[in-house]
């Protein structure tokens, strides 16, 4: 499971992503078993793998990022898709974000408590502000540090830190 996230304040439950199957699955925090799949992640035809998932508490919507590859590859490519956890798990893809090429590797995102959307660049050290609508990327600035290997990222609401 490449991609997780906690939705809501419910932290009972941690929901994933199998990497291989697709399926999104739940984890009890309690007891860490998995549960059986939520059901495969339709739509979205040109993800191969989900790489990250973020709650926006303001919309009580679940964003994920995703590549069209399951290896880094020079012309790998990103999307910024939405879940829809209704009957059947439905991806929708907003757009494509900055790729490999571009020398931009945004794996993972996550979403303040304001809404805003974030995600940090592990191949730039960079982070960037994400248009939920668009999935347009805008740089902030340099992280300062070396972000290889920060595949996960998620903000602490109490004290609003990434």
């Amino acid at each position: 499971i490449l991609a997780g996230e906690f939705l809501g304040n419910d932290f009972s439950r941690w929901f994933g992503s199998d990497e291989f199957s697709r399926d999104l699955v739940t984890i009890d925090t309690e007891t860490g078993e998995t549960s059986d799949s939520l059901g495969f992640v339709q739509g979205s035809e040109e993800v191969a793998v989900w790489r990250g998932l973020a709650w926006d508490a303001t919309t009580d919507t679940l964003y994920a990022v995703g590549t069209d590859t399951f290896n880094a590859l020079p012309d790998t490519r990103f999307f910024l898709a939405r879940f829809d956890l209704g009957h059947d798990v439905v991806a929708t893809t907003i757009g494509e974000l900055p790729g490999i090429a571009q020398g931009v590797s945004p794996v993972d995102i996550a979403v303040d408590p304001a809404g805003r959307m974030f995600a940090v660049d592990i191949q730039g050290n960079r982070l960037f502000a994400i248009d939920k609508q668009t999935a347009d990327a805008f740089p902030i600035g340099d992280l300062g540090f070396n972000a290889t290997g920060a595949l996960g990222l998620d903000f602490d609401d109490a004290t609003n830190t990434l």
